[in-house]
C-alpha cells in the first residue's frame, strides 16, 4: 500500500472476501466503506468451501481459529467422472494441506 493514508477505499459486497479486504485495508490505516445490497448478513446457498489460499489470508489475518470454530475440516476431496461416476481421485487434505500449503481446506454447511 502507498503512504497516503488519506486514501477512501470502496469495497464492494459483504460476502468472504469484502469483510477480509476491509479488514486488511483498515488495519493499514485506510478509510473503508462496505456496500452490501442486502439488509442482512444470513444463510445464503448451501455452504461453503474455503480453499487453502483463503484460509490462509484469514490466518494472516489473525481470523483463522474464529472460522476454525464453525468450520468443518474435511478428511479428503474426491474427484469423480462427470458422467460415470468413476473415482479418479482424492487428495488427502488433513495431513499435507497444512504441512505443504500453511493452512487447512475449510467448508461450512448450512
Amino acid at each position: 500500500m502507498g503512504s497516503d493514508q488519506t486514501t477512501e477505499f470502496v469495497v464492494v459486497g459483504g460476502g468472504i472476501g469484502g469483510p477480509s479486504c476491509t479488514l486488511a485495508l483498515a488495519r493499514e490505516g485506510y478509510s473503508v466503506r462496505v456496500l452490501e445490497r442486502t439488509a442482512e448478513f444470513r444463510e445464503v446457498g448451501a455452504g461453503i468451501q474455503m480453499a487453502l489460499n483463503a484460509s490462509r489470508v484469514l490466518a494472516e489475518l489473525g481470523m483463522l481459529n474464529s472460522i476454525l470454530d464453525v468450520g468443518y475440516l474435511p478428511r479428503q476431496i474426491v474427484f469423480k467422472h462427470a458422467v460415470t461416476g468413476e473415482q479418479l481421485t482424492t487428495i488427502d487434505l488433513r495431513e499435507k494441506s497444512v504441512s505443504r500449503y500453511g493452512a487447512p481446506w475449510v467448508t461450512f454447511a448450512p
